[in-house]
Parts: structure tokens; C-alpha cells; sequence
């Protein structure tokens, strides 16, 4: 029955359908980043069905105020910025859902909405939920919502479970917070045939389009095949988990300038804990849009407005980009001691523990150089360097420090490097901390009491937990981020005459020449009667509105997630529904008792207008694209706290666009403002707060002399603007620069500044002291011989213009400053922001040497022929010197730099490229114009042509866009030479003789050996074959090589008597190799027998054209005993060479028996021939019968031709004839053991040993009982 009953269950089932819901993937969300890659959004499931980032911008893990708060709790969430279209969203690819009709899918997830209109949270194809008009439910993409009223669902945590139904809405269930809701048909009606799932969950969206975007936050997302139970759906609400590390600080330093206000850096993990800027801490040119630039100097740093760290104890990371200028102190690793107190660059300095938290405590901070990074924690009396890594820090470099129980681990970009030691205090706390001992000796980001920082440090992150590194790695990346110009982008102070609503006639004071238009009816009016800040200076004349507006055309920044900061005066005059400002539809609306941003849908985030009315009041307004809650908003320079005071906002209209109207918005003629508007500053990027207070606090000559802020000068190519580079110029070479002069803030170009501007070039070298308010450094000098001009600038200027400078010397860092008035005391002073460097024009090239291995400058080397002149050591040192001259062709003498020389031909031999060729100019010094190096070494033969060039000298312009041929000066070419080998090495060589079986081994004279070889390498100093060595690369010959030949080192040179023949080519890349079986040692002419040579040596003697010698010279043949000097070098071991013959003896016998003939070698003894008892190799060659002149006709059978001789000896075998009679046999002999047999020069050649063996067989001379007889006829 149970089996039935089971069987039954079953078929009560949709096919494939599990009897219990089974998760496919659960997505927890609180990965560090999403950067878009593939599977980085992780499935926690085991499942491994990880999803991906989509959209713009990105959805990004955030762990401020989550659905359950706590540790265990759930932790970090996604946050989904919009827009609908296209905004960010999550595809989860790879489920395995049951597609069968009246399967079930379920999905519970946790979401907190914004309210924004028409937006999805999850959704499959077209089978999704949707929250619309009031309603929020299942969608089928008719239009249509079966589901409940979405009243009470935004603005707050929910948890939501969706059981998904495929091809039947109506039996789709929703849960709210646990609870089942009842569901009607609110809107349209389902489309069946699409209410299906497929393997892509959409989150935050649908699969279809890219539409519906969903904005808000979503978190906890799970999967199941199946319908969950009631229960399930319980303990899903309920749910917590144990939360991974956390991100507790992240100061981006992004911020466009930094003053000194507390809380100015801000944190963007939203945990709150802003950074306070301290001394001449400020923001430039970052890893990642802007970055923190720290002096060195103290108190330079950014200290936490809060003592957030206390909680934090023993495990953490701190993560962050450096790119220090200097180096540190790198001490060992120890647990005691107080190292650290010295020599240390702290881009994190460690609070003093003791004070800061008491017994026990310790705070940890990271000293970071150009050659390493190390790791100091810090208590009383403690300072040590707990890790401590040596490495090179070039440019922007990520550093992470992970603590995991009290030890330290160092990641260098991604990539861990080094282990330190186990801490012995208690408690090790992130070393940043706002308060606890001694000023500056509390923890700060820039450094503290013990050392400070030099140079940029960006993206500062202080994680509560031990990154793992995996997760390391993925913060060593960079994000995508749109980055803000933090430039001016308009300035109207609308004091203008009138305005009669004809184009550009609303003047533009930035210098970027954005003039604006009036526009409606009544215009509005230029007045001047009662302005926001009275006086002169002050704020001067002001737009009167009462109906009118202004159309600027700002060409604001419309990216995803870009700010602008809109800053202005207005006096309201408490009219209800008015904007002063306003986008499209994005604006500043005054309504109802509320101020602030308004998107189009009866919203305000802002604050109380309360107080607002009939005063000035200064307005700075943030406007973030796509996130009404990330605007701010200043009043007369306080940041103010915003709250959702009316409605809910539609961010699809949350952005700007090219054109800011002051007094009402773009989207039609309604809500103008009324009374006045003045000092409308519109800025690319978050203003902070001391830059906001600098716009409330401004003002300005009315109608008289205008005293600039600053000044800056840069490239007359600059687009207009206030910042920009200077490339790299030319001694004695004419050379732009636009100088322009900065408003009061120093935010815009001040176009109504006119006066005359000393122009001076100063010596920048020096940035030991921190830069003064004017961006100068007192440690910069004037240049000592320029003069300089005066720029005037008149009104048509508006405040840029171009002067001519020329400088006769060479410098490696300039900059210019400008000073106003030209004469007297100075009312404005400004130094360029870039520097740049003044080169030579060209560089002098001189290549000489003392001697041929030598440097010095006693010889020329200019040698372009072959053979003779000069000539020089391949790897020894000669001497390089270069010339800085300018464009005058006059000595540049404060050129001191570090040229290149390179090869950039080569002559002798002609080659299009020489991968072994290496100029090693080695290193240059000097001053007063001329450098020199004398270990220059060049490790090839022949010429080449030598360019010196120096692109170092203008290093300081290798980052600003000046480009290689800006920057460098070159030489003329110059023909540099002659190289030749240092010398020549015999590296291996063997004589084989031609019987090795022979006891001892021998060659016959005339026999050719075995094998003879013999390698000879051109070499350079370092024992390198100079492969240039070639001989078809020459126009005549290289070093030849002539073989020695001497016996037993007795003087006699045999050398005349040796045959071998060279190998072609002689030379070939750099290598004389010779292996031949075809050398022999000649007899004697004429051939009279001598010898034996039982000690023959062999070598080689090479002469070369350079003279240049074989190195280890050992041989003379001429000199008996040892030699001094020699003039060979021995090739292989002694081997024995003799004079040999092969003899056949005579024989006779009876003619019924086979008649043996004796064969033997025999040698020259010294005094006669003797069987050679060595000889076991000769073969017995071909014999011939009865030739020519013989009277002899027995022809009887011959065996034992072939056989090889042993001990010298042989035996040839006649057959019996059978008849009397003789034979006369003749053997083919090698040349080499021809004889004398009868006293003949056969071939006229003065040779005697020139006759075959041979000898006669007598068959029947006796028929008696001996065997044989033997008759000797010779």
C-alpha cells in the first residue's frame, strides 16, 4: 500500500516536478565589488550557478543598514541605482528549472524600494514582478499585474517569496513578510502562453529588454524547483547568517579639493566615517579619478571624525593605492623595540595603542617607500616592524595588509608577497583613530608623529574582517567610475547692462565661454541695489526675475552617477511652487513650506523653507544622475540634512542635461522664480565643503580693477579652462605659453582681469618645503640668466593670453610663475601647476680609447676600413662622451644628463639587424654640459653607427602627453669602429687515428687519419663568439690558420709535411671548425723511409691581420722542450704516425697442394723494416694474376683476399693446379704501403715507394715428402 500510495503522490505531480522544493542557487550579495565580470556575483548554494553584473551603473554590494541588522544578520545587500532603463541588474544563469506546464518555481528575496514607478525586482523572460501604479504582482507583459496593492511597500525592507506557475498565473502565491497574501487581477489580463520560467533569473529587471530596472536595494535571493511550505517561508523571513568581513571606512578621495573642514572626506562604505584633511592635505590626479597627495610634512593627513576602529580588533584589513615618491626605512622583523620611530614614511600611522585604548592594545599602520613596504604596530614603548618586504613601488601600486589572528600578510597588487610575525599584544587595532595621546601621535591616513608620507595614496579601505585572497584580488582591480573634471563650467555673475533676450548676451565669466540668453516675458533684469553682499568688493549686480529666466548652456556631465554642483544667491520672495534652478526635470522647487530636489512627481528631498524667505540665502546644490538621495544640499555654506518631506521621486528624471535654466525648469514655462538670483556657478563634479564656503564668502571689484586669485600657464593647444600641461621645450628654442589668470577661488578664469604680469621660469628642482597658497615653493629659484618680460593683458583678453619665452640652458624642472602687478608689491602670484623640462637642442657624440682594451680618450674610434687603423677590443672598455648643445649650437652647461647610445646601423660587415650586437654604454657622469662614460663596451666585430639620445633628461613631461620626439635630443650618427675579437679560443680539437685497433694506435704516412678536428671561436672579453667573425662579410681575409706538425717536441718542424684542407668559409659567424677525414701526414720527398713519429703532436697556428691572438699558446715546432713564446696551440692528444709497406713473400710446393702465401705490413724502425705487430686493421686487397711482363700461366684459385691483417700478418691461399708451373700474384696496396720492389720511379714523380706487393708461386719444382718449399726469386 505504501508503494501504491507513493506511486500515486507521484503521478499527482507535473512531470518532473520534485515532491519538495530543492534550491538551485542562493545569492547572499555581499561580495566586496561588482565589476561586471563573469560568475563574480557568488551562488553560496554549493551549486556554483554564480551570475554576473549587468547594466549601467553596476548594482554594488552594500552592508549599511541592512534587512536584519546585527552580526549574524543579513549582512550586506545589492544596490540598485537605476535608471529604468538600462540600469543596474543581476543575471543569474544556469538554473535548472522545470520548464513543464504547472511546474513551480519558487523565489524569496529581500528588497527595499524606493517608490520609483514601473520597476521589477526579479523576473524571468517575460514571466516577472512588477510594481506599477499602485499595484505590485506578477507581470506576463500585457500590461497586466495579478498581485496585491504595492501601498506600504516602499521606503522599507520586505521580504518576498513569488511561487512562479508555468502557464497559469492564477496559481501563482505571493508571501509578504511571511505572510500569504490574497491575489487578484488588479490590472489587464495575464498572457498564459508566456507565464513561464527559463534558465535566467533577471534580478532587478526582466530578460526581455533592458527596461524595468529596478531601484533599491535587494538582498537574500534564492531559487527553488518547487513550491516552498508555508513553514519554509517562515524560517526564510527569519533568517540570519554569519556576515563576511565587512567594509567599515572607504575614503575614495574624490573629493575635488580639500580644505580643512572636519568630516570633508567622505566615506563611501555610508557607515559614516568621514576623513578630516589636516595641514596641506588635498586631492590631485589619483588611481582611480582623484587620489589623496600628501607632502611629506607635517601635520599633513586625514584624520576619522570617528573612534571606529575600537571595535575592531586581531583580525582586519586595510587596503589601498600607493605611489609614493621617496623611500623608507626598512627595518627587520621583530615583535619588540621601537624601529619605527625612525626613518618611516606612514601612509597609515598606527595610533600609539596605550594611549589610545589602554594595557594591551596595539594599533597597526603601514610605512610605505619607493623600495618596499613594512608593517609597524605601535603601543608604548613599542614601535617594531612586525613585516617588512623589500620590493620595488613604481607608480601606482595596490597594498593590502590583512590581519588574521594577530599576524600580518602583505598582498602587492593581488599577489601575496610576505608573512610577518604573530603579534604578542592582546589586541591589534587598525591604527586609524581620531583621538587618544599626543597630537599627531594618534592614527592618521598621511602619517603621524613618527613619519608622514610622500607622495598619492587613493582608495583607502578599512575592512572588520580577514579578507581572503581571493577577495584581495578583487579589490586590486579598477572599477569603472566616472570621473568628474572638478573644473568650472560656467560662472554668471549677471552684472551685465541689460538683457533684450538675443543669444550669448548672459556672459559667461569661467573663460569657457558658455554665454547664456534670457527668456520669457516680463525678461528678467540686471540690478544692482541691493546685492547679496554689499560693498566693493562684493557680490555687485544680480538678475531680477518676475516671470523671466535664464537658458545656460553648462554642458553638464549626464553620465550614470555624475554630480554637479550648482551654486547661487537668491532672495525669494516666499512665492509658493517657484524654482530658481532646474534641469529638465530635475530642479530646486520651493512648495508647500519645503525646499529642495524635485524630480517631476510632486516630491521634495530637502528641508524646511522656513526662514528662507525675503534675506539672501547662498545655495549649493548636488545634483547626482539617477540618485535623488545622494543630492546635498548647502545653505550659506552648512550642509544640511535631507529627508523624503513630500512624495516619492522618479529617478528616470533625476539627471541634468546640457542646459541649466535659472528661474523655473526646461520642461515647460512653469514655475518661474520671482525676486533675484545672483553668482550662478555651475561646477562638474561634488563641491566640498570648504570649496562651497569659498563661493559663499566670495566677491569681487564691482566696475573697477579686478585683483586675479592666481594665475596658471600651460599650452596654447589648451582648451579653454583653468588647468593644463606644458611639454617639454628646446634651449635657445622660442616657445607659447598661455598664461591666465584664475578668479578669487580659483575655480574659473577671471575675464575681466587686465594689468600688467611679470612672467618669470624658476628652477623647480627643489620640492624639500611645502607648496604656499599660490601653488609656488619658496625652495624654487629663479632661473639665473633669464629676463623676464611683462605680459599685459587688456580687456579683449578676458584673462588668457599667449606670451613668447626663450631660455639658452638646459633644465631638468620648471615651472612658471606669474606675479601682479609686474612691478612693486605683489597682489597675485601663481606657478604653473605642471612643470616641464628645457632640453638641448641636439647632444655631441664622441667615441674614443686609450689603448685597443682601454678606455680613455687618447684615439678616435672612427675606423671604417679593413684591414688596418684604429681598431678595439670586442667587451672592452672605451670611452662614450656626449654634449648637451642648444638650439644656438652653444654649449648647454647645465645639461648633466644620462644618455642612451644606441646602434642604428651596421657598416662592416653590412647587416640589416645583429641580435647579438650589444652596445652597453655603460654609466654617464659629469656636469657643466659634458657627459662621459668609461666602461662603455660594445660586444661584436666590425662598425656600426652609433646616435647618442636622452629622453630622461625631460623625464618630468613623460606623464603629460609630450611626446618621445618632444622630449628627446639625439645626436648625429656617427660611424664608430673598428671592433675585432679580443682574441681567439681553440675550444676542442681531436686527432683520430686511422688504426685504433692497432696496439699501440697508428697512422701510416700518406694515410689519411681517422678524423681530425678542431674548433676556433672569435671571442669578445667575456668569452662570447663575436658571430660578426664571418669571412663573406669582409672585402679580405680574416686570420688564417696553418697546421704544426712536430714529433716528441724534438724541434723538428713537420709542419711542410701535414695536408689539410681548410674549410669553407674559413670564418663563418665567428667559428673556424674543421672535421676531416682526409688529413694526412705526407712521406718524406724524396720517399726515403724515416720515422717512426710515435709522438706526433699536431696544433694550429692563426695569424691574424689585427694581430690578435689564440689564447693559451703552447706549441712551437721549430723549438725543441718547452717554448717561450710559442706560436701554436696543440690540437688532441700525441698519436703515432709511421712509414709502412706491405710485403708478400714467395712460396712454392707440390701441385697436388693448396699453396699458402705469407702476407705482412712491415715499418720503418729507424734502422729497417720490421713486421708491424701493431697493424691489426689492413685488409689484403684485390689480387691479380700473371700481369705483364710475368712468363708464369698457372691461374689457380686465390682465398683469403679481404681478410684483415693480424698482429701484421695474413695468408693468402693458391689452390692446387694440379699441373707444375708458377703464378705470379699481385695485390691492389694502398698508397700508403707501397713499396720498393724494384728500384723503378714508376710515374716519373722522384717516387721509388711506389709498387704494389707482389710474389711468385712455384708449383712442381719437387715431388719428394716435404709438403712445400719456399723459393725467394727477390
Amino acid at each position: 500500500m505504501r508503494f501504491i500510495g507513493a506511486m500515486v503522490f507521484a503521478l499527482l505531480l507535473p512531470a518532473g516536478q520534485a515532491a519538495a522544493a530543492t534550491l538551485l542557487g542562493e545569492y547572499r550579495l555581499e561580495e566586496l565589488l561588482w565589476s561586471g565580470a563573469a560568475a563574480e556575483v557568488r551562488d553560496t548554494s554549493g551549486n556554483n550557478r554564480h551570475g554576473q553584473a549587468i547594466g549601467s551603473p553596476l548594482p554594488t554590494p552594500v552592508d549599511v543598514s541592512p534587512a536584519r541588522p546585527g552580526r549574524p544578520g543579513t549582512c550586506a545587500y545589492g544596490s540598485f541605482p537605476g535608471p529604468a532603463g538600462n540600469g543596474g541588474a543581476l543575471s543569474i544563469g544556469g538554473l535548472p528549472v522545470n520548464l513543464a506546464g504547472g511546474a513551480k518555481t519558487s523565489v524569496s528575496f529581500w528588497m527595499y524600494w524606493d517608490g520609483t514607478n514601473s520597476v521589477m525586482p526579479i523576473g524571468w523572460n517575460v514571466h516577472d514582478l512588477w510594481l506599477v501604479s499602485g499595484h505590485f504582482g506578477f507581470n506576463t507583459g500585457n500590461s497586466d499585474v495579478y498581485g496585491i496593492a504595492s501601498a506600504g511597500l516602499a521606503n522599507r525592507w520586505v521580504h518576498v517569496v513569488a511561487e512562479f506557475t508555468n502557464n497559469n498565473v492564477a496559481a501563482n502565491a505571493l508571501y509578504i513578510d511571511g505572510v500569504a497574501q490574497v491575489l487578484t487581477q488588479r490590472q489587464s489580463t495575464p498572457n498564459n502562453g508566456v507565464a513561464v520560467v527559463n534558465a535566467t533569473l533577471r534580478v532587478g529587471g526582466w530578460q526581455t529588454n533592458t527596461s524595468y530596472r529596478f531601484s533599491g536595494r535587494i538582498d537574500e535571493v534564492k531559487v527553488y524547483d518547487g513550491a516552498v511550505t508555508p513553514a519554509e517561508v517562515t524560517t526564510l523571513f527569519n533568517e540570519i547568517h554569519t556576515c563576511a568581513p565587512r567594509l567599515s571606512l572607504e575614503w575614495r578621495l574624490d573629493e575635488c579639493a580639500l580644505g580643512t573642514v572636519a568630516g570633508e572626506v567622505s566615506d563611501a562604505s555610508g557607515n559614516g566615517n568621514h576623513g578630516t584633511p589636516e595641514g596641506a592635505a588635498n586631492t590631485g590626479t589619483g588611481r582611480i579619478c582623484k587620489g589623496g597627495i600628501f607632502n611629506g610634512v607635517s601635520p599633513t593627513r586625514v584624520k576619522s571624525v570617528n573612534n571606529f576602529a575600537d571595535a575592531i580588533t586581531n583580525d582586519f584589513t586595510i587596503a589601498f593605492w600607493a605611489n609614493p615618491t621617496t623611500t623608507h626605512q626598512i627595518d627587520g622583523q621583530s615583535t619588540s623595540g621601537t624601529a619605527g620611530t625612525g626613518g618611516q614614511r606612514y601612509a597609515l600611522y598606527p595610533a600609539q595603542g596605550t594611549a589610545a585604548w589602554g594595557a594591551g592594545h596595539a594599533g597597526a599602520g603601514v610605512s610605505v617607500g619607493t623600495n618596499g613596504v613594512s608593517v609597524y604596530e605601535h603601543a608604548a614603548s613599542y614601535m617594531p616592524a612586525l613585516l617588512a618586504w623589500t620590493g620595488a613601488v613604481s607608480g601606482w601600486t595596490h597594498i593590502a595588509v590583512v590581519y588574521q589572528a594577530k599576524q600580518p600578510r602583505l598582498y602587492i597588487n593581488g599577489s601575496l608577497v610576505a608573512t610577518g610575525l604573530t603579534s604578542t599584544y592582546a589586541n591589534v587595532h587598525p591604527g586609524l583613530r581620531t583621538s587618544g595621546g599626543t597630537p599627531t601621535n594618534d592614527g592618521g591616513l598621511g602619517g603621524g608623529n613618527w613619519g608622514w608620507f610622500n607622495g598619492g595614496l587613493d582608495e583607502f579601505r578599512i575592512y572588520d574582517g580577514a579578507l581572503d585572497a581571493a577577495q584581495v584580488a578583487s579589490i586590486a582591480t579598477v572599477p569603472a567610475r566616472s570621473c568628474a573634471s572638478c573644473a568650472t563650467l560656467a560662472h554668471y555673475r549677471l552684472e551685465e547692462a541689460a538683457w533684450t533676450g538675443i543669444a550669448g548676451e548672459v556672459q559667461d565669466s569661467s573663460g569657457n565661454f558658455r554665454h547664456g540668453q534670457a527668456l520669457g516675458a516680463p525678461l528678467p533684469v540686471p540690478a544692482t541695489a541691493s546685492p547679496a553682499r554689499a560693498g566693493n568688493p562684493g557680490t555687485c549686480g544680480y538678475g531680477d526675475f518676475n516671470g523671466g529666466a535664464l537658458n545656460l548652456p553648462v554642458a553638464a556631465n549626464t553620465a550614470a552617477g555624475a554630480k554637479t554642483t550648482v551654486s547661487f544667491w537668491m532672495y525669494w520672495n516666499g512665492a509658493n511652487s517657484v524654482m530658481p534652478v532646474g534641469w529638465f526635470r530635475h530642479d530646486l522647487w520651493l512648495v508647500s513650506g519645503h525646499f529642495g530636489f524635485n524630480t517631476a512627481n510632486s516630491d521634495v528631498f530637502g528641508i524646511s523653507s522656513a526662514g528662507l524667505a525675503n534675506r539672501w540665502v547662498h545655495v549649493s546644490a548636488i545634483f547626482t544622475n539617477g540618485s535623488v538621495t545622494s543630492n546635498k544640499l548647502y545653505i550659506d555654506g552648512v550642509s544640511q540634512t535631507l529627508t523624503q518631506r513630500q512624495s516619492t521621486p522618479s529617478l528616470g528624471n533625476a539627471v541634468v542635461n546640457a542646459n541649466l535654466r535659472v528661474s523655473g525648469w526646461q520642461s515647460d514655462a512653469g514655475y518661474r522664480f520671482r525676486t533675484r538670483v545672483d553668482e550662478v556657478n555651475v561646477f562638474d563634479g561634488e563641491m566640498t565643503q570648504s570649496q562651497v564656503l569659498t563661493q559663499y564668502n566670495a566677491t569681487h571689484p564691482c566696475g573697477g580693477a579686478v585683483i586675479p586669485g592666481s594665475f596658471n600657464a600651460f599650452e596654447t593647444a589648451t582648451p579653454p579652462g583653468i588647468a593644463g600641461v606644458i611639454h617639454t621645450k628646446v634651449a635657445a628654442q622660442a616657445f607659447d605659453v598661455a598664461v591666465v589668470a584664475l578668479n578669487a577661488p580659483k575655480t574659473a578664469v577671471e575675464t575681466l582681469f587686465v594689468g600688467d604680469v611679470k612672467v618669470e621660469l624658476l628652477d623647480a628642482s627643489d620640492n624639500s618645503v611645502a607648496l604656499d597658497a599660490n601653488g609656488c615653493r619658496p625652495t624654487w629659484t629663479p632661473l639665473p640668466v633669464f629676463v623676464p618680460p611683462t605680459l599685459t593683458f587688456v580687456v579683449a583678453d578676458l584673462g588668457r593670453k599667449n606670451i613668447t619665452l626663450t631660455e639658452n640652458n638646459a633644465w631638468r624642472d620648471v615651472r612658471v610663475r606669474m606675479t601682479y602687478p609686474a612691478t612693486g608689491a605683489p597682489l597675485a602670484v601663481g606657478c604653473s601647476t605642471d612643470n616641464f623640462a628645457i632640453r638641448p637642442a641636439a647632444l655631441g657624440l664622441a667615441v674614443t680609447d686609450q689603448d685597443w682594451q682601454t678606455a680613455g680618450i687618447a684615439r678616435t674610434l672612427n675606423n671604417s676600413g679593413y684591414p688596418g687603423g684604429t681598431v678595439h677590443k670586442a667587451g672592452q672598455p672605451f670611452t662614450i662622451t656626449v654634449t648637451g648643445y642648444n638650439a644656438l649650437s652653444a654649449l648647454a652647461t647645465n645639461y648633466d644628463g644620462s644618455p642612451a647610445a644606441n646602434v642604428v646601423g651596421y657598416t662592416l660587415p653590412a647587416l640589416g639587424a645583429c641580435p647579438t650586437c650589444v652596445l652597453a654604454p655603460g654609466a654617464f657622469a659629469g656636469g657643466g654640459g659634458i657627459v662621459a662614460s668609461t666602461t662603455a663596451t660594445y660586444s661584436e666585430v666590425g662598425v656600426i653607427q652609433v646616435q647618442a639620445s636622452d629622453d630622461t633628461f625631460a623625464a618630468v613631461d613623460a606623464g603629460d602627453g609630450s611626446s618621445v620626439a618632444e622630449r628627446t635630443a639625439y645626436s648625429p650618427i656617427t660611424s664608430t669602429g673598428r671592433f675585432v675579437p679580443d682574441h681567439f679560443t681553440l675550444t676542442s680539437g681531436s686527432v683520430n687515428a686511422a688504426c685504433v685497433a692497432g696496439a699501440p694506435a697508428f697512422t701510416y704516412m700518406n694515410q689519411p687519419f681517422q678524423n681530425l678536428t678542431a674548433n676556433i671561436q672569435a671571442e669578445n672579453a667575456a668569452g662570447a663568439v663575436t658571430v660578426n667573425y664571418h669571412s663573406p662579410g669582409f672585402p679580405a681575409n680574416l686570420a688564417t690558420v696553418a697546421w704544426q706538425a712536430e714529433n716528441a717536441d724534438n724541434g723538428t718542424d713537420l709542419s711542410a709535411r701535414l695536408n689539410v684542407t681548410a674549410p669553407s668559409p674559413l670564418w663563418s659567424n665567428g667559428v673556424y671548425s674543421l672535421s676531416t677525414a682526409a688529413a694526412f701526414l705526407r712521406r718524406a720527398a724524396p720517399d726515403n723511409p724515416d720515422g717512426p713519429f710515435d709522438s706526433l703532436r699536431l696544433g694550429v697556428r692563426l695569424t691574424d691581420p689585427d694581430a690578435v691572438v689564440l689564447a693559451g699558446l703552447d706549441m712551437d715546432a721549430t723549438t725543441a722542450g718547452a717554448c717561450a713564446p710559442c706560436n701554436a696551440k696543440l690540437v688532441g692528444a700525441a698519436t703515432s704516425t709511421r712509414f709502412g709497406r706491405l710485403r708478400m713473400l714467395n712460396a712454392h710446393g707440390s701441385e697436388l697442394r693448396a699453396l699458402p702465401l705469407t702476407v705482412r705490413s712491415e715499418f720503418w724502425n729507424g734502422a729497417g723494416f720490421a713486421t708491424h705487430g701493431a697493424d691489426n686493421c689492413t685488409a689484403m686487397g684485390p689480387v691479380m694474376l700473371n700481369a705483364a711482363p710475368s712468363t708464369c700461366t698457372r691461374t689457380p684459385p686465390v682465398a683469403g683476399v679481404g681478410s684483415v691483417l693480424s698482429s701484421g700478418v695474413a695468408t693468402l691461399t693458391l689452390g692446387a693446379p694440379g699441373v707444375s708451373g708458377c703464378a705470379d700474384v699481385t695485390m691492389t696496396t694502398p698508397t700508403w704501403l707501397l713499396g720498393n720492389w724494384d728500384g723503378v720511379d714508376q710515374l716519373g714523380d722522384g717516387t721509388l715507394y711506389d709498387d704494389n706487393a707482389a710474389a711468385r708461386a712455384t708449383f712442381g719444382v719437387y715431388r719428394d715428402r716435404l709438403i712445400f718449399r719456399r723459393e725467394v726469386t727477390r
